[in-house]
């Protein structure tokens, strides 16, 4: 399977790292692979376990969080130090109310850091979700209080919450409640035009990238947000 691949590079002392949602029974083999690694990122978006697999079918959170257990008790019964893990969120809609019980959960959990991404709009996509930056007014007020709500626990109980697009949320919050005090409805393009919403990224990781590397040609790494420091091996094979 996959872990003979990744155990070749980790006895080779290739520094390996993964990311994946975990939702199903791991082998001995690729719990001791996984225990192995410095970090392991897992796609996690809400500890609502009804609403997880509806949005990110097949995931469990409990086969998660479980398997979590299982892959820090591989690295001790090895003689190792279990991996560092981080959970990524995707933002949307449909979790934004319970991110402050996520980001709890996190604590409880040990783990240290938690990225919070914008969602990414596929032809495929299921779940009925959508970026938060498609709603407008109210709707948006209240992610926005539950995103400060999370930033707060985090910051009280050591944690660290890499947020990309802060700054956006931030901005179309001050333009929403500028708005409300007007009495005006708001289009969500006052924020978001020209910002690329089709790539891996994120729309929101996706602008902060161009404006960090806006001294790059056309063609080359405009939307990479690290060039040329790391390798990314994807689900499908592909480098």
């Amino acid at each position: 399977g996959w872990e003979d691949y990744a155990t070749d590079l980790l006895d080779a002392g290739v520094d390996v790292n993964i990311c994946s949602s975990f939702s199903h029974s791991l082998r001995e083999s690729e719990l001791n692979c996984l225990s192995r690694m410095r970090t392991i990122q897992f796609s996690i978006d809400t500890m609502d376990r009804d609403l997880l697999r509806k949005i990110r079918h097949p995931a469990d959170v409990h086969t998660m969080l479980y398997n979590m257990n299982l892959i820090k008790a591989a690295a001790l019964v090895n003689g190792g130090k279990p991996p560092e893990f981080t959970w990524n969120i995707t933002l949307t809609d449909r979790v934004a109310e319970k991110l402050p019980q996520l980001v709890a959960s996190a604590r409880i959990y040990d783990v240290k850091t938690i990225v919070i991404n914008d969602m990414v709009d596929f032809a495929d996509s299921q779940g009925g979700v959508k970026s938060v930056f498609e709603l407008d007014g109210a709707q948006f007020l209240k992610v926005v209080e539950s995103f400060e709500t999370a930033k707060r626990i985090a910051l009280d109980n050591g944690l660290t919450m890499a947020v990309p697009q802060e700054q956006l949320l931030m901005k179309k919050k001050e333009a929403e409640m500028g708005l409300i005090r007007n009495g005006q409805e708001m289009s969500n393009s006052v924020v978001i035009k020209n910002i690329p919403q089709k790539y891996i990224q994120g729309m929101g990781r996706v602008h902060i990238a161009r404006e960090l590397m806006c001294g790059v040609r056309e063609g080359k790494t405009r939307n990479c947000l690290e060039p040329w420091i790391a390798t990314l091996i994807s689900a499908d094979g592909e480098v």
